[in-house]
């Protein structure tokens, strides 16, 4: 699996430093796709680049984390097994998708973003999670949950802070409030909230 990792800048906020840092955004990795004019922030870290598709002007703000997982090789930790696992990832993101600071997707197997898509900061997008079933073993040590796709239609927004869970579809063009935290489909045109979010109002 191919690690592309740039972790270790200082942000600085002289005219030469913002220079350097853009430089680095415009340094993409070895993406499957790549439209013009995407901007991948830094520092950032992204795994199996070769597996994600960006349309022409995508940016990802700094501290962006794109974990696309392809294997978990057999571990054994004081005779305590990690079973082995395959999966086979993608991460498309459509054209002119904007997220801010932080943004983090986890993808064991699909994850689909339109476009014209904003997010703010800290936003998390993952489908898959570590099983908890053995009381007796630590989460980190337990199989990943099988993949649930996840689809964010064209033109939606997504506020600060918001996770969306595995196997969830959020309808293009709508909006998602600052905190929420995702568990079920969100109708297109729709304006939902809370933990866990429920739709307040249906526009359209």
């Amino acid at each position: 699996m191919l690690v592309h990792r740039l972790s270790d800048c200082v942000r600085d906020g002289t005219a030469g430093g913002w220079r350097a840092r853009r430089r680095r955004a415009r340094n993409l990795p070895a993406f499957a796709r790549t439209g013009p004019g995407c901007l991948v922030g830094w520092p950032r870290t992204v795994t199996a680049p070769e597996r994600i598709t960006l349309g022409a002007g995508v940016v990802l703000g700094d501290g962006v984390w794109l974990a696309l997982t392809t294997d978990r090789p057999l571990q054994v930790t004081q005779g305590d097994a990690i079973p082995p696992q395959d999966f086979d990832p993608r991460l498309v993101i459509g054209a002119r998708t904007r997220f801010g600071r932080d943004l983090t997707i986890g993808c064991l197997g699909h994850v689909t973003i339109g476009a014209d898509v904003w997010g703010g900061d800290r936003v998390l997008i993952a489908d898959s999670h570590h099983e908890y079933q053995d009381p007796d073993r630590p989460v980190a040590r337990q199989p990943m949950a099988a993949a649930r796709p996840v689809t964010i239609g064209a033109g939606a927004f997504l506020g600060t802070g918001v996770s969306v869970n595995p196997g969830v579809t959020i309808g293009p063009g709508a909006v998602v409030g600052a905190g929420a935290v995702v568990t079920r489909d969100v109708p297109a045109h729709a304006h939902a909230a809370g933990a866990p979010a429920r739709v307040l109002r249906t526009y359209g």
